[in-house]
């Protein structure tokens, strides 16, 4: 779901026949789009959750050291090529929960502002 409108809002890239991009740099991407906005514009609630939504992807899809499991946090690209070795931790799935609601509680707000379209 994440990655599904990560890709999404990058409609520009699909318009263009641009290489889409992912993880970190659809993450940057996003991040590039809300500079564009400050808290007055688009609210206090709309501002926070687009920060804190994109401050957690930052460090879910932070780049690995040629998949070296240093990472204290969980990490998509080592949890899905296989090569976490840590354990799962409750604030892990936390974290990954209250992101996830996050989006869906605010895709309408997302979406009327055009972060992710």
């Amino acid at each position: 779901m994440i990655d599904k409108l990560l890709i999404l809002s990058q409609k520009e890239f699909l318009e263009d026949n641009k290489m889409i991009k992912t993880g970190l740099g659809a993450t940057n991407v996003i991040l590039k789009k809300i500079g564009d906005y400050n808290v007055e514009k688009i609210g206090e609630d709309l501002y926070l959750s687009l920060i804190s939504i994109t401050a957690f992807l930052t460090f879910f899809f932070e780049r690995t050291n040629n998949f070296e499991n240093d990472k204290k946090t969980i990490n998509r690209n080592l949890l899905m090529h296989g090569m976490w070795i840590n354990d799962i931790t409750q604030i892990d799935c936390m974290k990954l929960y209250l992101a996830l609601v996050n989006i869906v509680l605010n895709i309408d707000m997302y979406l009327s502002i055009k972060i992710l379209v």
